[in-house]
């Protein structure tokens, strides 16, 4: 319903008395007031104006109340619908509550306020059921979106995978890893083994700085370098250019930085930028050697290759930790949805709870077969509430619109709840309790 518009009653009853009253009555509070004389004029004008609550009678000629509140129901599950009769019999109330009816309210109106709570009621309860529909709909929208790039995202993985499998055989050995640390110990074993290097170490880039991931030589390699990185060290130029330092002789090259640690004096040196063009840069890997001949041109050229395949390796590996903190937080919020469903028997007796109930009262499924009451989930400052509710719906039909209740779970812990339900129908007889919490 638009705010920002009137809210129209239908009015259906065939006493013009009566609907000249409700009229000029409802129309001084500010309704737009429709009327109609019987039952099919009145579904008439429900479909050609789709009022926001309707007020029937149930004894009129042609179409009773009974057969319009159903047609409504077949057309919309939502819209208020209060009968007002003077009938007085007990099964025409229950027969039209379980019709669809929301209330019912005995002729003759003695004071037309009561009327207006009940329409002001019905349309604040609709109100909050749509707005439920709304968020249950939104819900289910987010969650088939979340489905929906999760399979996007298994699909991306997938196609790395396949990416990585067709690599060279130094790459290919790093698809199996199961995290960064041991990513980085693969990575560089297999680097060094490639290009005989003696050390060397693995950093990945975070905001900061540079974090320590592996290490062959720990002497010469502390656990982060803070940014900003010496202008001249070989890191610096190899994050800055996006290329391959490549350094044959160490004791050749007096201007160049030792990258925050104590340093390599001699031997060779290669650092391989750990970037790409999306994503920026990732880490930087540095390998040293001691022994000759050094490092080559060749050595850099097929390092720089492999560098940039790692590159895809640790995007894979931090998607795939990225994933599964997702889908945690995916089954997360899955289970914690607030619904808890019960049924009991005349007596009170819980004859049935849905599965989030028993999580969330503590209870087990055993417990039920040797007999648990609705009164035992209740402190006891609402079980007096809780009782008188159920006579109301177990002798009358009444249908519980929600009350609000202390629960009581079964390791004595209390907490509030919001309750509502309706009468259990078997053949017209009242069986039980139904309710949704």
């Amino acid at each position: 319903m638009d705010g920002n518009r009137t809210t129209t009653v239908l009015t259906i009853d065939d006493e013009q008395a009566i609907r000249e009253s409700f009229a000029i009555h409802l129309e001084d509070c500010g309704f737009n007031v429709l009327t109609a004389e019987e039952g099919s004029a009145g579904i008439a004008l429900f479909e050609a104006e789709r009022p926001d609550i309707v007020l029937v009678d149930l004894r009129m000629p042609g179409m009773g109340g009974i057969k319009v509140i159903e047609h409504i129901r077949r057309i919309s599950e939502e819209t208020p619908i209060l009968v007002v009769s003077g009938t007085g019999r007990i099964q025409d109330a229950i027969e039209a509550v379980r019709c669809g009816a929301w209330d019912y309210i005995t002729k003759p109106v003695q004071e037309l306020s009561i009327l207006t709570h009940a329409i002001t009621r019905a349309l604040e309860r609709a109100r909050l059921l749509r707005e439920n529909r709304v968020y249950q709909e939104q819900l289910e929208v987010r969650v088939q979106e979340r489905t929906r790039q999760l399979a996007l995202a298994n699909r991306d993985l997938a196609n790395i995978n396949e990416r990585l499998r067709k690599l060279v055989e130094i790459a290919r050995g790093l698809s199996g890893c199961r995290g960064l640390a041991e990513f980085g110990e693969r990575l560089l074993t297999e680097f060094a083994r490639s290009m005989a290097a003696t050390g060397g170490s693995v950093y990945l880039a975070e905001a900061e700085g540079l974090s320590l991931i592996h290490t062959i030589d720990p002497d010469h390699a502390p656990a982060f370098l803070p940014f900003p990185l010496s202008a001249d060290s070989a890191f610096q130029r190899a994050l800055t250019s996006g290329q391959t330092i490549l350094v044959r002789n160490l004791e050749e090259e007096p201007g160049l930085h030792p990258s925050g640690w104590s340093g390599y004096k001699n031997g060779s040196a290669l650092v391989f930028p750990l970037s790409d063009v999306k994503d920026g840069v990732l880490g930087v890997l540095a390998l040293h050697n001691r022994q000759t001949p050094p490092f080559t041109e060749q050595d850099r050229e097929i390092g720089t290759i492999l560098a940039s395949y790692i590159c895809e390796g640790i995007k894979t590996i931090r998607a795939t930790e990225a994933l599964q903190e997702s889908e945690y937080r995916f089954r997360e919020m899955a289970e914690t949805l607030p619904q808890f469903v019960f049924e009991t028997d005349t007596i009170g007796r819980i004859v049935y709870a849905n599965s989030r109930s028993f999580e969330f009262f503590g209870y087990a499924k055993e417990d039920l077969e040797q007999g648990v009451t609705i009164l035992d989930v209740l402190a006891p400052e609402s079980r007096d509430s809780a009782k008188a509710n159920l006579c109301r719906i177990v002798h009358d039909g009444t249908r519980n619109r929600g009350t609000e209740y202390q629960a009581l779970r079964k390791n004595g812990l209390t907490f509030p709840v919001l309750a509502y339900s309706a009468p259990i129908l078997h053949e017209s007889r009242i069986v039980g309790v139904r309710g949704i919490v």
